[in-house]
């Protein structure tokens, strides 16, 4: 657990390092994904923390409860992993977190108060972050589509044969990158092209390239390379949690090593072929939110599978591979409007 503890706080670090390098912005995107992971991860350990100090309570009510909070906690992750919205299961996770607290009556623990507390703080928390993460990473979108349309505002009147391919070529990388930001895949193949297109369509101006014209297309330029190094960002993110969960699956295969459930094992096929699929797809610039969904089912069958009689290095492997996940899916929302 220490180990894990300490790769953690490395990731954190490497998070605020690439924070520090991001240009200026209103709010980061990187940013905001950092905030999205540490909360949902809050949330993870909130409800297994709810988990253990519920576990001898005998009220049914209060076992309905937990039972919902738990599956409000997994449709989340779920809804994150697939660049779906949160509002409704967020909203319903609040409702069934205040009906746990109602059930629970007033003769709960301090404990236990403190643990339901940081529980609805988490809920608004994620809430705030993901608003952030689709608020910053549209405006990106919406900024440099303003800009561009002021430049083929002002090249309207160009009867320059160029120069109008050229302007239709710009907002075609535009629309592209919208659909590619869209549908979860990679935008860095169309954000290159649509800076290639700038530099043509200064070139095809020629001696129509007037000061307030250099200044639009410079403008755009600028938006186009803010937008790409914080998504090169997050891109860098993604691809350190898809090695992150590797090596999760690696060590959890290695502690089921003598393990002779073939329930077991089919399991751990299944997530090492979830993995393998993501890590593909990730490399071909593809949607992994179907690879993601997949990988929180399996990981979930095994967890249920092995069930509560699994050495307590089991048990942080699991911990370690569904918390990962949860970093993955936060950095994935950042990705995809």
């Amino acid at each position: 657990m220490r180990v894990r503890n300490r790769r953690q706080s490395i990731t954190l670090l490497r998070i605020d390092e690439l924070e520090e390098r991001a240009l200026p912005s209103a709010a980061s995107l990187v940013s905001a994904v950092a905030h999205l992971t540490n909360d949902v991860r809050g949330l993870q350990s909130d409800v297994r923390e709810l988990s253990k100090t519920l576990s001898s309570n005998t009220n049914t009510a209060v076992a309905a409860d937990l039972t919902a909070v738990k599956a409000d906690e997994t449709a989340v992750l779920n809804d994150l992993a697939a660049g779906q919205s949160t509002a409704a299961d967020l909203t319903k996770l609040a409702a069934d977190e205040a009906m746990l607290a109602t059930d629970l009556g007033s003769h709960v623990t301090g404990k236990l108060r403190g643990e339901l507390g940081r529980l609805a703080k988490d809920i608004t928390g994620i809430t705030r972050d993901v608003n952030d993460v689709t608020h910053t990473l549209t405006s990106s979108l919406s900024t440099i589509q303003t800009d561009l349309m002021a430049l083929t505002t002002a090249l309207s009147t160009n009867t320059n044969v160029k120069v109008i391919a050229d302007v239709s070529a710009l907002n075609g990388d535009f629309a592209a990158v919208s659909v590619d930001i869209t549908a979860g895949t990679s935008a860095t193949a169309d954000l290159g092209k649509l800076t290639s297109d700038l530099m043509t369509l200064k070139s095809d101006l020629g001696s129509d390239l007037t000061p307030t014209l250099n200044g639009l297309i410079s403008t755009v330029q600028r938006d186009v390379k803010d937008f790409s190094h914080e998504l090169g960002q997050i891109t860098a993110l993604v691809q350190k949690r898809s090695v992150d969960l590797q090596e999760d699956i690696t060590e959890l295969a290695t502690d089921l090593a003598s393990n002779t459930s073939p329930t077991v094992a089919a399991d751990l096929t299944a997530l090492k072929t979830d993995i393998s699929t993501l890590s593909s797809d990730l490399a071909a610039g593809k949607s992994v939110s179907t690879d993601l969904t997949a990988l929180i089912a399996d990981e979930g069958k095994l967890a249920s599978d092995l069930g509560a009689t699994v050495s307590p290095k089991v048990r942080v492997d699991i911990v370690d591979l569904a918390e990962d996940q949860i970093a993955l899916a936060a950095a994935l929302a950042g990705l995809k409007s």
